[in-house]
């Protein structure tokens, strides 16, 4: 996923075959789950801006 070649990060983890490497490499994060977690943080957090600002002119109404 890092874009490091399949013998050379067998090499760097000190597996004796390929099937070893790819038998952890399903357990690696998806490339995409930071992007999309991000994505769902900054939705979520306009939905906090919408809300806030929606309590704030329900105040004014409340004030006036």
């Amino acid at each position: 996923m890092a874009g490091v070649a399949l013998p050379r990060l067998q090499k760097i983890l000190g597996h004796k075959t390929a099937a070893m490497t790819l038998r952890y490499a399903h357990h690696a994060p998806e490339p995409h789950a930071q992007d999309d977690a991000a994505k769902i943080a900054a939705s979520m957090a306009g939905v906090a801006d919408r809300e806030a600002r929606a309590v704030r002119e329900l105040l004014k109404v409340v004030d006036a």
